[in-house]
């Protein structure tokens, strides 16, 4: 059976002045992910200080995790490397350690190539039907799109793939429901939220058991 392994990092780390700040809200984040997703068989969990790793079983709600990640410890940046293939040892339901297999070799040498990169902050290795540079690429143009995002529209994408009304959004934000729009307008936001949504169907579509 093919696992989804994800290998991530905080960028340049050492450089925060916030760092232990950083790191705990990083803990919380991704125990809020592995108390909802139920996509994962082997819960996010911190290997070093500023590393962390965790095991899909599926593709369902990984992108939407990952970017979940990367808006709640905005503005700090967050690398993902995500490997599919199998596992060789037994999986670790408790913790995202101890394990190896194809996968994790995707993902460790995938990590190694986007610490050499720039914009691209998700990137897939050996996906099934050679989706990889299509998917890749796709998000790559993406991520160096919303780069240049500030937090509020950053906050605001994220809230638009979770449903969320612009009046809810614009409550929780504390701005008005025409900021909001002029917001969506100007970023074309409804748009990478189709897009978005479609990338997901296209990888649980390959990557479903």
């Amino acid at each position: 059976m093919n696992y989804l392994v994800i290998i991530a990092d905080i960028i340049e780390s050492k450089k925060l002045a916030d760092r232990k700040n950083v790191q705990s809200l990083l803990k919380k984040e991704l125990i809020q992910i592995n108390n909802k997703s139920k996509d994962l068989i082997s819960p996010f969990t911190i290997t070093l200080g500023d590393e962390f790793q965790a095991v899909y079983i599926n593709g369902n709600s990984l992108l939407r995790d990952l970017i979940h990640v990367i808006v709640k410890l905005y503005p700090v940046r967050i690398r993902f490397s995500v490997g599919y293939g199998l596992i060789s040892t037994e999986i670790n339901r408790d913790a995202a350690l101890g394990m190896d297999g194809p996968a994790f070799y995707q993902a460790r040498e995938g990590m190694s190539m986007l610490k050499k990169g720039t914009y691209t902050l998700i990137k897939f290795f050996n996906l099934p039907l050679k989706c990889d540079y299509l998917i890749n690429s796709s998000l790559n143009l993406f991520m160096s799109i919303m780069a240049d995002w500030k937090q509020n529209t950053l906050y605001i994408f994220y809230e638009l793939l979770q449903n969320k009304s612009v009046k809810e959004i614009a409550e929780t934000l504390g701005i008005s429901e025409r900021a909001i729009y002029k917001t969506v307008t100007i970023h074309r936001l409804r748009n990478f939220v189709d897009y978005f949504s479609a990338l997901e169907i296209q990888i649980r579509s390959i990557t479903s058991v």
